[in-house]
């Protein structure tokens, strides 16, 4: 199994925002809609349940443990590896289940209140006839002599602080400790069985974009008493063609006149709920922002975003003789030189065209 910090690309002493940067550039470039490279689904997967680990603590800290106790424990003994040989109790120990990870497309909107989508999964079970062994009658089966029964090789490295035990999973077993002399009709020697299951998944309001819901107990059923893997639900949003997200704020354009931005004038908004009206200040200038407040997306802590409106001036393009007269006057209220407003190349006037 690849370590989850180097699936990510960060150190363990990243920090949980690191970690979720790090996740959202990977899951982006790896997805399988925007990546087609055959390897690229099984990646994503790879990230996908390496942030769900990292991003919490008490999950980070259990991975950890493990993981430093891995690196530095101690060579089976000689014991330990003959007892291996005629002992259940180091190959049938019990299992986890794998993680299933799927995917849901929302809306914008949906974020506001939150919603439901239903999702297929195929979920793998214990076979019942070999109670998962994947040998005729649960029993037509040897230790493996690789590993021993184990299902893990350890390898001793000598390290800048002393010995450091590597540990693989068995190439020749596949990591079950065991070789099936008759494999098991029901399940072909698997050990499993699969089930395809549709299931709904409720989004709470205010869920970010590619955000890990986790299902516990969801995934696959666990072996020999393991408990089961968990369903991690990838939230995918859909762009929106009125309205960018920016965390909980929701960004949009309007457009004004000239004389509106001049005068000030009050124009209707839409948001993701209704129509607001927005006052536009006397003087507006183009690229002019305009928050209204609580008007954006909900927060899980029980906030809401603000809708910030950029404001676009939109400068006429085609002016009648009397309009051109007057934005000449305007022109030289404020004291502009006008010697060569108006004319276009070769002094032609455009505004007439």
């Amino acid at each position: 199994m690849q370590d989850h910090y180097e699936v990510l690309g960060v150190g363990r002493d990243a920090g949980p925002d690191e970690i979720r940067s790090a996740y959202r550039t990977l899951a982006r470039e790896y997805h399988p809609d925007r990546n087609k490279d055959p390897g690229a689904a099984e990646r994503f997967k790879t990230i996908v349940e390496a942030y769900e680990v990292l991003r919490e603590p008490e999950r980070r800290a259990e991975y950890d443990a493990l993981q430093e106790h891995r690196r530095t424990g101690a060579v089976m003994d000689s014991f330990e590896d003959l007892f291996s040989v005629f002992s259940d109790r180091s190959r049938d120990r019990p299992r986890r289940g794998g993680n299933i990870v799927v995917e849901v497309m929302i809306d914008l909107r949906d974020i506001l209140t939150g919603t439901t989508r239903e999702v297929t999964i195929t979920r793998q079970f214990t076979c019942p006839v070999c109670s998962g062994t994947g040998a005729a009658g649960g029993v037509a089966y040897h230790a493996c002599p690789k590993c021993r029964g184990w299902g893990e090789i350890r390898y001793r490295s000598a390290t800048g602080s002393g010995i450091a035990t590597n540990i693989e999973t068995c190439s020749k077993c596949r990591g079950t400790g065991r070789i099936i002399d008759e494999p098991c009709e029901a399940c072909g020697g698997d050990g499993v069985g699969e089930i395809t299951v549709s299931m709904p998944i409720e989004i709470p309001p205010g869920v970010e974009p590619d955000e890990v819901l986790n299902v516990r107990g969801s995934g696959h059923e666990g072996r020999f008493g393991g408990e089961p893997g968990d369903l991690l639900v990838v939230v995918r949003v859909r762009e929106d063609v009125a309205f960018e997200r920016d965390g909980s704020d929701i960004l949009q354009t309007a457009h004004v006149t000239f004389s509106q931005a001049a005068l000030g004038d009050s124009i209707p908004v839409r948001t993701l709920e209704s129509i607001v009206d927005v006052r536009i200040p006397p003087g507006t200038q183009s690229g002019t922002v305009i928050t209204v407040p609580k008007k954006g997306l909900p927060t899980k802590e029980g906030g809401r975003g603000d809708l910030r409106v950029e404001i676009i001036v939109d400068t006429p393009k085609r002016l009648t003789p009397r309009a051109r007269r007057l934005f000449l006057e305007l022109a030289e209220e404020y004291g502009e030189d006008t010697t060569h407003m108006g004319k276009g190349r070769g002094g032609t006037r455009f505004w007439m065209r």
